[in-house]
């Protein structure tokens, strides 16, 4: 659990920079299908969010340097 707990905490300014996108395009998602904001959609926005950030920290980190530098500007 510890290792889990480090690994997250290893991520957390990559997740940090990463869930507004995630929320938005989820947002969006849930605009096209007329899907309301109620207490469990929004409980499983966010999880998705925070998984799709966490998935994205650790891509971008396996992304050789003078490449990330060129994605993220």
């Amino acid at each position: 659990m510890e290792s889990t707990w480090s690994e997250i905490g290893d991520k957390s300014y990559g997740i940090y920079l990463a869930h507004p996108f995630w929320l938005l395009i989820i947002s969006g998602v849930m605009a096209k299908y007329n899907l309301l904001y109620t207490v469990v959609n929004v409980l499983a926005m966010y999880v998705m969010a925070l998984g799709l950030s966490y998935l994205t920290a650790v891509t971008l980190n396996h992304v050789p340097k003078p490449l990330r530098k060129f994605i993220l500007g």
